[in-house]
C-alpha cells in the first residue's frame, strides 16, 4: 500500500510540475490552466465553424478583413490595433510584439513532414491556410523584424514571438468570430488541450465559450451569445511551433 501511495504521489507532483513550467514558458497559459474546470455555456445561442455560415445567420455584420494594402492605411506594414476603433474593435497584442500585414501568396509550399526519409511529404497550401481572404491577414510571428531569419511559406519567421491575440469590442456585440490560420503538420492528436485556445469573454472577464484547437490547418470560429462578449481572445498554444494568422474578423452589435 506504501508503494501505491508513493506512485500516487509521485504522479501528482509531475503533474504540478508541467503546468508549473507552461505558466513559465508560456506567457497567458497561467489563465487557461486556472480556467480549465469546465464553463457553463447556456448563453451561447449558437457555435459556428463556417464563416458563410455564421454570416448567414447574422442581419448586419461588420468584416474587418485586413485587405486595404500596405499603403495609406497602415504604416510600414504593421498595425497599432487602433486601427478599426471607430468601427467598434481595438486589437490588443498581450505580449507586446507588433502587428504585422502578412501576405503568403497563393503558391503550395512542400514541407518536410510525415516520412520524408520515405519521400512522403506534406504540401501546404500557404494562401488557404493562412487567408481567408485574400490578400492579406495579421500576426506577430510572422513577416516579423530583419533579425527574423527563417522563412516559412515564403514569410519571414520568427518563432520566439508568441501571437496570443485579444479583440475587444467597444461596444459590446451579441455575436463574433475569427479566422485563424496555422500550418504546423507536426501536431499530435493527443495534443488538443496545448493547441490554440479561443475564448470569448463577458465584460468581467468570465469565459462565455472556449474552444481548443490543433496548429494544422485552417480554423473559423463564431459564436451568438444571449450574454454580450467584451472581448475574443487567442491564445497560441505550446504545441504550435510554427505561429498563427488572424484574418476576418465578424462581429455584430
Amino acid at each position: 500500500m506504501k508503494a501505491v501511495h508513493r506512485t500516487k504521489t509521485a504522479v501528482i507532483v509531475a503533474l504540478a510540475l508541467i503546468c508549473l513550467s507552461l505558466t513559465v514558458l508560456w506567457p497567458g497559459w497561467s489563465d487557461e490552466l486556472k480556467a480549465a474546470s469546465g464553463y457553463n455555456y447556456h448563453n451561447v445561442r449558437g457555435v459556428f465553424r463556417e464563416k458563410d455560415l455564421f454570416l448567414s445567420v447574422l442581419s448586419n455584420p461588420k468584416v474587418i478583413d485586413f485587405d486595404l494594402g500596405k499603403s495609406g492605411t497602415y504604416v510600414n506594414g504593421t498595425l497599432s490595433g487602433r486601427e478599426f476603433s471607430s468601427q467598434g474593435v481595438t486589437i490588443v497584442q498581450e505580449d507586446g510584439h507588433r502587428l504585422n500585414l502578412v501576405n503568403p501568396g497563393g503558391i503550395p509550399i512542400v514541407e518536410e513532414a510525415g516520412d520524408p526519409l520515405n519521400g512522403v511529404f506534406t504540401i501546404i497550401d500557404c494562401a488557404e491556410n493562412f487567408v481567408s481572404s485574400d490578400p492579406y491577414a495579421i500576426s506577430s510571428s510572422y513577416e516579423g523584424p530583419s533579425t527574423c531569419e527563417r522563412y516559412e511559406c515564403s514569410m519571414r519567421f520568427c518563432r520566439n514571438l508568441s501571437d496570443n491575440i485579444r479583440f475587444d469590442f467597444s461596444p459590446k456585440v451579441k455575436a463574433a468570430g475569427v479566422f485563424i490560420g496555422s500550418n504546423d503538420p507536426s501536431s499530435h492528436p493527443y495534443q488538443l488541450d496545448l493547441g490554440i485556445k479561443v475564448r470569448f469573454l463577458d465584460s468581467a472577464g468570465k469565459v462565455i465559450y472556449s474552444e481548443s484547437f490543433y496548429p494544422n490547418g485552417k480554423i473559423f470560429i463564431g459564436i451568438v451569445s444571449s450574454v454580450p462578449i467584451s472581448a475574443l481572445r487567442v491564445i497560441q498554444g505550446p504545441i504550435d511551433d510554427r505561429g498563427i494568422t488572424f484574418d476576418d474578423l465578424i462581429f455584430e452589435k
